[in-house]
Parts: structure tokens; sequence; C-alpha cells
């Protein structure tokens, strides 16, 4: 049954049957080895009408593209919560109408199950605009599980997935009815303290509000009559869009937009609406029966790309609107409605599509693969990077994918605002490094727009940043000839005009701005002389060139034997929609330091849609142990594209970034720190709870718990007193504890190997590695009354573990007589004069003899414990409150500075005199550890453990000594048909030869080591020079000390002059008044 109204539903058939238009896909196929299908959406339905088949196809002429409307919304709407519980989205391998795969897989089912399992499943209609297609999904409701192996195992099916809820954070989108009838359903299975609450489902940002804060600008600012004014930057009225990037002298141009279909991916928009020109297209995938948008958020976002009310103009007035109302007016969305939208949006051959939403679940992956599909299909999508900012580590998918323009946000001031996302993507961790994001920043505080029916309003946040972008694109898009739109308007020419053109910011790092603000002019203008090419960001590494602008990279010099420099460069491919690495990335050094680099890559083997990735392993050889200077060399590597439409050869291009970075002697042992990643576990992989059960932003751990994300501070300060932070990827195994003074495990939530923890035990006893471990609340009861009701399987979800795995830490400390118990602390723990928060953290149980142990202020638990262990001494604490920045509290990183530098040896705190020492030891009485096999279950080491081994992210000389490959020579600067000789992915590293010697900048002298010699062992932590620079130092010496003895000559000279001449002063008006007195 269809819920359109009369009206409609005779325009619709007016469509059908006067007008008809041949409707297919974009000619940029996604490669079948990746996605494993055929045919496009285009192609399924020219297939289709080859043979004959009525598939109910909507074939519509230019004048029927004019402005239409279709309503077809979900059947789901009126059944009770029990007929769609356990809804699924099944994924084909081909392109065919519903009604085929319908049966195709009933026919196979049939044919597994038996008479029982047959009815544990339906396929569930879906009335919209999409359906009368071919598509590549269907969606079912199982009511039986068994049902899904046998659902799995059909040929013709390509994955199964939740049909996941995508809804706004506080909302239920639920009646009270409905709410009831799941507790019924589900209340067997909880306990009498269980309490049910409403689980978030695929949880985006917030939308767009008149409330979010900007944020301050940090550089001088003035404001006269209304107009914002940054030194350095142009002045332009505040909110308004056409003030501030001026698109005047483009409309003189004859661009406005036309003919540049825009696909609005939102809460819908009036037909009528009096300040949008062309509304072409308006089509409802939601269960809601109206296309009209009863939110603002789709009306506010049309206004700010195409706006002609003149309290609030956009930029492409006369860009073709079409909205796919994908969102309720509760901000409820489901994937398969998304997924419908896509395919329809490929249908009607849009554009651009403008998607502001976003969220931290990277994992659901049709709703990914959808968007993948469109933009290997020419389509250029736009998204939000989302609103979680100030805090770091908090980019949201899509937006963090390579294919999308990721969009931020700034204020009038021109700083980043306060709402954007901060921080480098966080699904490559603990493996590699996360991507930069965002793309571009543009205005996106305070920006006035257009309301649900007539003027203009205020609002803020990256969804409205995002349709802004979206206005400028649409704008430089309709400047491309027709001709010349599959080459040049697509993903990649967007992407590179945009973000060559954009402004850097001064003060801001690359991983919070990208490449900088919008500039339309200076994209228009690039786009006019635009050719297919490949780009990659950042198009040069220069670490120290901004120091600001390369943070974090730019706070940790290269030294010997560290974990490698990581860098996850995106490479935009504006050759075609794919291409792979024609020759292999090589290093190439530019001076003698450059030499003394290894370079270690991994990239995409097949560059799609229009994109892909360099990740950079940068090693030091051991040769330069004592050196210092700059580093510098040129990477370079080819990429080749298949033939565009036309053409009879591919296209290739050879690409080089050039890299410079300071290279120092390896730092003494207890001034290193090597930060544990490997053992974090974040959501996505499952449901971890986060660290601060009293923070109300955020039910979810997804922020990454690394140095330089939400212990930013920690970091900062660290390198800002003379320590060295490195990362851990690998397992423990993989590092020499020689070579650090502490090893930190902050909140870690994995599981570890027996070989791990007896590697530990030797490496603090024997080999006096200090060691700092960071507990979190774990307490199975508090599990329990988290548990939430998840929208996408209709099921209880619990957490796997808690704030923090206590068991697994205390398997690990068991050798050291530490443990920390599974009870719930809060309170303030006075450290000297400091007083630090301790917010739902855990406590200490056990501690060994000879143990400073420190508690809660009012007599509380112990949350605190130093001792010494062998060789090395242990730290351990209860809670990350204190220093995790993403959690709201006050930061005390000197604290974490006096644990660290207790732990290295390095130096005493001054206040741990103030601890209780424990002669005996001490167990707590009141307080229980969690049992020993806790969170052993095969279920739960599933998503804890993680293999065990040595990644690309280890050291060098880690990786060698276990058998990994050999590290190839450098590259030789003639002939270049010889850079391909390395193993696929490997770097470069070694000497150049003589030839590129005779040219190489010699900006430092390589220091050589000593011949060996009988030595004691802390000899070897001493930085050590050569003969020449000990000579140099004794004459810099003699001369600064000779050029003092002159100085302080001179000054003595000088007031010796100056005292002269005040006694002779003084003298003569003595004399006058004697002289005086004698006259008188």
């Amino acid at each position: 049954m269809t819920n359109t109204n009369p009206m409609e539903e005779k325009k619709q058939q007016q469509h059908q049957h006067q007008q008809q238009e041949h409707v297919v896909g974009h000619e940029g196929k996604c490669p079948a080895l990746w996605t494993g299908r055929n045919l496009t959406v285009g192609d399924a339905w020219r297939s289709a009408e080859a043979n004959g088949r009525d598939g109910g196809v909507e074939r519509e002429g230019r004048e029927g593209l004019e402005r239409a409307d279709l309503d077809f919304t979900a059947s789901v709407v009126d059944e009770p919560v029990e007929r769609f519980a356990r809804r699924f989205v099944v994924t084909f391998r081909d392109y065919k109408l519903v009604g085929e795969h319908r049966a195709r897989l009933t026919e196979r089912l049939n044919t597994e199950l038996n008479e029982t399992q047959r009815g544990g499943w339906n396929w569930v209609d879906r009335k919209n605009a999409a359906v009368k297609y071919p598509t590549d999904f269907g969606v079912v409701s199982v009511t039986d599980e068994s049902v899904l192996p046998a659902l799995r195992g059909v040929d013709m099916v390509k994955g199964i997935f939740a049909d996941n809820k995508i809804a706004g954070r506080g909302l239920l989108s639920t009646t009270e009815s409905d709410y009831r009838s799941m507790w019924d359903k589900v209340a067997e299975e909880l306990g009498p303290e269980d309490i049910l609450v409403k689980g978030p489902g695929r949880l985006h940002g917030p939308f767009s509000s008149e409330g979010l804060d900007g944020g301050s600008g940090q550089t001088k600012t003035s404001t006269r009559a209304g107009r914002t004014l940054k030194f350095g930057w142009p002045s332009f009225k505040k909110g308004q869009l056409k003030s501030l990037y001026k698109p005047e002298k483009i409309w003189k141009l004859g661009f406005t937009g036309q003919k540049i279909r825009v696909g609005i991916f939102d809460t819908g928009v009036r037909q009528d609406h009096p300040d949008l020109k062309h509304v072409e297209f308006r089509s409802n995938f939601t269960h809601q029966q109206s296309l009209s948008d009863g939110l603002g958020h789709g009306s506010f976002v049309a206004g700010c790309i195409a706006s002609v009310n003149p309290q609030c103009p956009a930029n492409a007035p006369d860009a073709e609107l079409y909205t796919f109302k994908v969102f309720t007016d509760d901000q409820e969305s489901f994937t398969s409605w998304y997924l419908d939208a896509v395919n329809f949006a490929m249908i009607k051959k849009v554009h651009i599509i403008n998607v502001s939403i976003g969220g931290p679940d990277y994992s659901d992956t049709p709703f990914v693969d959808k968007f993948k599909e469109a933009a290997g299909n020419g389509i250029i999508v736009i998204v939000a990077m989302g609103n979680m900012g100030p805090l770091w580590g908090t980019a949201n998918n899509p937006g963090d994918e390579m294919f999308t323009i990721g969009v931020g946000g700034h204020n009038s001031n021109f700083d980043i605002a306060n709402f954007q996302v901060r921080g480098m993507t966080i699904q490559e961790a603990p493996y590699g490094y996360g991507r930069i994001k965002p793309d571009v920043v543009t205005y996106g505080e305070q920006v006035s727009s257009l309301r649900i029916e007539r003027g203009c309003k205020e609002s803020s946040g990256t969804s409205i940043a995002a349709p802004v972008a979206t206005g400028l694109a649409a704008l430089i898009a309709s400047s491309v000839p027709e001709e010349d739109w599959y080459w040049k308007l697509n993903p990649a020419s967007m992407k590179q005009v945009l973000m060559e053109g954009a402004d850097k910011l001064r003060g801001v790092s690359i991983y919070a701005q990208g490449p900088g603000k919008a500039n339309l002019a200076k994209s228009f203008a690039i786009m006019q002389t635009y050719k297919p090419k490949v780009t990659i960001f950042p198009p040069k590494i220069d670490l120290l060139d901004d120091m600001q602008y390369m943070w974090p990279h730019s706070r940790s010099p290269l030294y010997a034997s560290a974990m490698p420099l990581m860098m996850n460069l995106t490479i935009t491919n504006g050759l075609g929609s794919h291409g792979y690495f024609k020759k292999e990335p090589v290093w190439t050094p530019t001076n003698t330091l450059g030499r003394e680099l290894v370079f270690k890559f991994e990239h995409s083997n097949v560059l799609w849609p229009w994109s892909g990735y360099l990740g950079l392993f940068v090693h030091v050889k051991e040769s330069a142990r004592f050196s210092s200077g700059r580093a510098k060399g040129t990477i370079t590597f080819t990429i080749h594209s298949p033939p565009f439409p036309g053409e009879k050869n591919g296209r290739e291009q050879e690409v080089k970034v050039d890299f410079t970075a300071m290279v120092i002697p390896t730092p003494p042992r207890n001034q290193r720190v090597l930060w544990d990643d490997y053992h974090n576990i974040q959501y996505p992989p499952d449901y971890i709870p986060i660290d601060d059960l009293e923070y109300r932003r955020e039910m979810l751990d997804w922020n990454g718990d690394h140095p330089h994300t939400n212990f930013r501070e920690v970091f900062n300060y660290l390198t800002g007193n003379g320590y060295y932070v490195e990362v851990l990827g690998s397992s423990m195994t993989c590092f020499d504890a020689s070579n650090y003074g502490t090893l930190v495990l902050c909140d870690s939530e994995g599981e570890f190997h027996q070989e791990e923890i007896a590697k530990l035990e030797s490496d603090v006893k024997q080999g006096g590695l200090g060691l700092l471990v960071i507990g979190e609340w774990y307490n199975r009861r508090q599990m329990q009354r988290l548990k939430i009701f998840d929208d996408n399987t209709r099921s209880i979800w619990s957490p796997i573990v808690g704030g923090g795995n206590v068991p697994a830490l205390n398997r690990l400390l068991s050798p050291f007589g530490i443990a920390f118990s599974d009870e719930v602390t809060k309170g303030q723990l006075r450290l000297g004069r400091t007083s630090i928060p301790v917010g739902t953290g855990t406590s200490l149980h056990r501690l060994p003899p000879q143990s400073s142990l420190f508690s809660l202020s009012g007599g509380g638990s112990p949350v605190l414990g130093l001792t010494a262990a062998g060789k090395g001494k242990v730290v351990a604490y209860c809670d990350t409150s204190a220093f995790d920045e993403n959690l709201g509290n006050s930061l005390h990183p000197e604290i974490f500075l006096d644990f660290v530098s207790y732990a290295s040896g390095r130096a005493y705190p001054s206040w741990i005199r103030n601890g209780q020492v424990h002669n005996q030891g001490y167990v707590g009485t009141r307080t229980r550890a969690p049992g020993a096999d806790e969170l052993l279950e095969e279920d739960a080491l599933r998503v804890l453990k993680r293999p065990m081994g040595c990644h690309t992210n280890a050291p060098l000389y880690q990786r060698q000594s276990q058998g990994a490959e050999e590290v190839p020579k450098a590259k030789e600067a003639e002939p270049v048909q010889e850079a391909d000789k390395g193993e696929p992915g490997e770097g470069q590293g070694g000497r150049a030869d003589e030839r590129v010697g005779e040219h190489i900048e010699e900006e430092t002298l390589v220091g050589r080591a000593p011949p060996t010699t009988t030595e004691p062992e802390w000899a070897s932590l001493r930085p050590r020079v050569d003969a020449r620079k000990i000579f140099e130092a004794y004459y810099q010496r003699q001369i600064y000390g000779f050029l003092v003895v002159i100085a302080c000559l001179a000054l003595l000279f000088l007031w010796k002059r100056i005292s002269t001449s005040r006694r002779n002063k003084i003298k003569a008006t003595k004399n006058r008044y004697t002289r005086l007195r004698q006259i008188v």
C-alpha cells in the first residue's frame, strides 16, 4: 500500500505515460575487483529493458524532470514492533529488480531450511521511489536466528548486516506503547538490578543548532557596523555567505550554479519555498507521510546552497535541488533508507550529494560502501565532519573516508569553530596512523539561511559548513562545459580545486584544518585551467617549517632505535575513478643525513574511487645514533589509470613529495616514554562504555585513548619537559626495553598474551624498565546497569568490558604483587599542594611490601601506589579523569609527569614522602579483585585480544630480528626505471650513488660511533661526539671566556668614568656653596 495523495499519484502516472527518457548511471564504474558486482544501476536498467521485462521503471523526459514529487513511504509504518524485530540488510552480488531478488532468495532458502525455519524470516517490502529500479539489496525480518547461517551461505548473497538505526542523541524514536512492547519481549533477559535504557543505534552527531558554541578566536579582532575584521583576512558581514565568499564576479561571467544537480540528503523541503528557485525533484524514503520539512534542518541546508532571499543569499542560486528525505522530523533514519536514496540519486544522475550527518560507527559496511559506489559513479560526496569539538579523536564517519570531501567549520574570526571535531581518524589504529581531515573548512558559525516557510535565521554546526561547501562546489562546477563533465567534474577534480585553493590558518594543526579555509576565487581560477592529475595531501612534509601546523609530528624528532614516524597521506586521483601504483614509492635522499633514513610504505592496491592512501613509516638507521640535523629527501611514485571514454591509452603521472625532518642523537633511556596503544580497544567493534560514568555527553568510548587525541595535553606536557613520547602499535614482544625508561599503559581494554606478561616481568625486574599503569572502573554489577536496547538488532546490548579491563591488568601485574579492585571510586586525591579529581575509577586491592600508598581525601579508598620491582619501578593509578581532556574535568598533566619521572628513575616527586608505606604489603579488606578467569570467554577474547606480532609500525631492528624483509637500498638517481626493483610496499634506505652524492647538500656531519671499548653500562647512554667537535667546543669556550673578560673590563671602565664624573660634580657643587658663604 502506498501512502501518496491523489494529486501526487496522478502526477506520477502522467510522468510514467507521457514522457520517456533513458535513465542510466554515471559512466565511471567501480571495479568488480572490489565490489564483486558486474553492473551499476544504469547497466542493470539497460539489461532489464533489453530483455523486455517490465520492472515498473519510471522513465521521464526532460520536462518531467523539471519538477517532480514522489512520496512512496515505507510499508512498516503501521506494523507493530514485534513484526520488524530483527531487521537485516541483505546485500546481493548484482543489480536486479526487487521481485527477482525475492524470488531467487526464497527459492534457495526453501531448499536449505526445514518447515519450521521457513517461517522464521520474511521479506520486508519497501515502497519508495527507488524500488522501481534494479537494486543490489533487500531487507528481511528474521525471528528465528537459525535462519542466518543459511542466509549467509546463499551464493547470491554478498553480506548480511543489521538495518542500523541512525538516530539523534537523546531522542526516543519509538512511542511509549512500542517501548512497553520491547520491554515485554526482553524482560526475561534482565536481572532485578538491570536498567534498560535506549540504545544509540548508529550514532550521528547533533544536528546544527542555534546554541552551538563557535568558540572565541585566538587572534586580535575588531567589529564595526556588523562587520567582522580579522587582521590578514578580508572583512565581511557576519552571518552572510555572499558577503564572505563574494560570488558576484563569477555570477557576472554567467555562472550561477545552473545545470548542476545537487542532492540533499536531509529532512526534506517545501516544494514551493519562496526563497528557492529550482526545487526540481523531491522524494521520501522515511515512514513519514510527507515530503516537506517539519524540522527545519533540510530547509536551512538547502538555503546554504541556493537561497535567493536578499537577507541570506547563497552562492549557487540556480543550482537544481533534488531532495531526498532520509530523516524524519524526529531525526530518525535507517541504513536501508540511505541505500535506497543513494541508488535513486545515481538513477537521477545528480552531480553532488550533501550529507550533513556523521557518527563514530565506521563499521556500518553497506552504508559506507553505498556512498563509495556513488563516488565511483562520479558523484561528489560532501559530508559534515561532526560537532563533537573541541574534543580530539572525534572525526565522524563517513566524513573520515578518503573518497568524501569532509568539511569542517570556522567562525567569523576565521578560527576553527569550537564545535568542530579534531584529530586524525581512528579506524586505522593501532596498526597505522589516521588520515588527515577535514578536507576543507568553510563558514559554519551563526550562518544565516532559510526557515521552513519563509525568512531567515541563524544556525551553527559542521552540518551547516557542509552545504556551504556544497554551494561553492556547485558554483564552481557550473563553469565546466558539459562535454568536459566526466573528466573535469568528478570527486577528484572538485576535491583538488577546493583543497589547492584553500588558505592555511595560522597556529592550527593540520589535523584540525586540513589545507585550510575555502577560497572561492582561487578555487574557481584553478578549475578554469584544470587538467586531470594526481595530487597528494599534504603535498610536502616539512616538520620544521611550521611547527604548529604539523603537530603532533613536529614535536617528535627522529632518532635511531625509535618507533617509526607514521603518517597517512591521501592520494586524490584525477586521472580516473580507479588506478594503481605503476611504480612503487621510493625514497631518494638529497642530503647526507637523508641517507640515514629508512622508509617503509603501505598503500592502496587499487585507488578507488578516485582516491587511495600512502602510509609512511620512517626509521633512522643505527649508524646515525649520534647524529643531529635536518634530513631531506623526496618520495617518488607513479600512478596509472585506464583511459577516459574516447581515449585509447591510459594516463599516468609521477608524483613527488619532499620530506624534511629533524634527526637528533638518540636520547638517554630515562627520557624516552613508550605509550602502549596496541591494547586500547574502542567502539565500534563492540560496546565499550565511557570511562567517566557521570559524563553525560557520550556513552561510548571511541576517541582513541591516544597521546595525539584525548591525551593530547599530557603529550604536550611531557614533550615540553624534555621527554620523548613514542607509540607502541604492536605487541609487547616487539620493543627493546633497554631503550626506554617508562612504559605507559593508560586505560587499557585489551587482553595480554602470556608471552607479553613474561617479557614485561623480565623487562621491569631484570631490565630496570619503569611501568606506569593507569586503570579505569570495572564492576560486573555496574556493567549490568549499563545495558542498552539496540535498535539495530532489537536486542539487549551489554558492555563487553568496563571503563578498563581490570582482570587483564591484574593478570599483567600479578608478578609484581599488584591488583586493582572491582570497586567504583570517586573523590579527590591530594598530592602535595595539588588536588586532582578521581571520577568513577577503580581502586587498589593489593600492593607488595615497601610500597607507598595514597588514598582519596577524607579516608577514602586507596587509588595510587608506587613500588620498586627488582631493578625497575611501578606506578599504579586508578583513573584517567585528570588526564583525559575529552571528559571535561580539570587536567593535571604535571602529575602525569611526576608519575613518569618516578617510574623512569629520573626524579622523585616531592609529594612522595606523604604516602603511607606498608612494610608488610597491602591487601584491601573492603574490596575484592575480579576473578582470575573473568573476560577470558571466547566471545570476549575475540574482541579484546589482538594477535601477537610485530607489524610495520614496529622498530626497524625488531622487525629485522624477527625475520622481516631486508631493508632495500636507496634508489639510484639514474636510470629511473630501476626504482621498481624493490619489493612492493617497501621503502628505500641506504646510500645514494656517487653522482647523487656530488649534488647532495652538506648540512650535517653524520656522527660515527667510536671503536668498541670496555665501558660501564651507563656510558652507552651518553651522546658521543668526534674529536673535531671536541676541539670546536674547546675553542668556542675560550672565545666566549675572552669576550666575557673584555665585556667585564668595559663595564668596569664605564663604571669608573661615571663614578669619577659624579664625584667631580659633587666636589664642584661643594666649592660653589663654600664661595657663596664666604661672600655672604
